[in-house]
């Protein structure tokens, strides 16, 4: 009787200390396009990706593209992500070259997170402004 009964407590004490798995919330935007975050095995986010679209100033024409997040975040816990002011450089057929600059904000809302992106990317060739695509506020819905 004591080896079983030394046996369930060693298989609970197991159980209970077994790591949290790391879990990826997946998610649309409001414009139907995909998004996602993974969080650590602490419950605290390592990566959020958005897909996005952005009219242009020049009439007819848009930005499409999906931006990729990951730490280390302006700001993290395991209720936000925040990552603001970054940007970064995209090389484009025929010469042309884009600077995107992005602002994140992601929150936990119960058992899902619930987030925007604004985006606004430059096109340029030769060192001259060709181009303007932003768009404010895409929203995504996580869970």
């Amino acid at each position: 009787m004591l080896k079983v009964t030394a046996a369930a407590a060693l298989s609970t004490l197991l159980i209970a200390a077994a790591p949290a798995e790391a879990k990826t919330f997946r998610g649309k935007t409001n414009q139907g396009r995909t998004a996602s975050l993974v969080t650590g095995a602490d419950g605290v986010p390592t990566r959020v990706r958005v897909s996005w679209r952005a009219p242009c100033k020049r009439a007819g024409y848009r930005a499409t593209g999906g931006t990729k997040f990951a730490a280390p975040f302006t700001a993290v816990s395991a209720d936000l992500v925040q990552d603001t002011g970054k940007s970064y450089r995209v090389t484009i057929k025929g010469g042309l070259r884009g600077r995107i600059s992005t602002d994140l904000v992601v929150k936990r809302d119960g058992e899902r997170w619930v987030g925007t992106l604004g985006v606004r990317e430059l096109f340029a060739r030769h060192g001259k402004v060709v181009d303007v695509c932003q768009v404010k506020k895409v929203r995504f819905v996580l869970g």
